[in-house]
């Protein structure tokens, strides 16, 4: 079985408050996506746990580019 790339793409965070955006889906620590619990969400990078083994997500810039067709 292969592990679904996760993409961290945002964090927010405020007092009360730290939300993750990874693979378009908004998550809060506790919270499974693809697989992986997120275990903790900090300002730089968000802590997800798959299979027993942790691992730090942290954001890339992303460029897309478009094919334009004349």
């Amino acid at each position: 079985v292969k592990r679904e790339t996760l993409n961290l793409q945002q964090i927010l965070s405020s007092k009360n408050r730290k939300i993750a955006v990874i693979n378009d889906t908004l998550v809060v620590e506790g919270q499974i996506i693809g697989g992986a619990k997120v275990a903790e969400i900090t300002n730089q990078w968000v802590k997800v746990i798959y299979k027993g083994r942790s691992t730090n997500l942290i954001m890339t810039a992303t460029i897309k580019e478009y094919d334009r067709e004349k």
